[in-house]
């Protein structure tokens, strides 16, 4: 199984590609929820919008039939906030490099998306 976090915009033809790898996070996402909880960050799956389908009892409360969109500033805010304190607790999440370099791709991508005023919310590929 495959398992990433993805950014999905809400414009079909953006301008750039928002391609993020999100398999790092996804596979550290109980270590970086924990982190992001005890310092008063929105956990990954707050981030999370999308209709699970045949999913849908796997993943009770995270999936929406409508899609929730976040600004980009939002996830900027949260990205940046999370990196610090992943620096500070290095020793909590395996594989913290490829972690930061998720979070960095995602990092790219909000901000190509705020120069464009579009919004945003996670999926998940599995």
């Amino acid at each position: 199984m495959s398992l990433a976090y993805f950014i999905v915009l809400n414009h079909e033809e953006p301008g750039f590609d928002p391609f993020v790898n999100g398999k790092f996070l996804a596979h550290a996402a109980d270590d970086v929820n924990k982190i992001a909880e005890q310092n008063g960050l929105k956990l990954i799956d707050d981030w999370v919008s999308q209709d699970l389908g045949d999913y849908s009892d796997e993943f009770e409360g995270i999936g929406d039939t409508e899609p929730r969109w976040f600004s980009p500033q939002e996830g900027l805010e949260w990205v940046n906030a999370l990196k610090g304190q992943l620096n500070e607790h290095a020793d909590a999440v395996e594989n913290l490099d490829g972690v930061l370099s998720d979070l960095e791709e995602f990092r790219e991508v909000l901000q190509k998306a705020q120069s464009k005023q579009i919004q945003w919310h996670l999926e998940m590929d599995f």
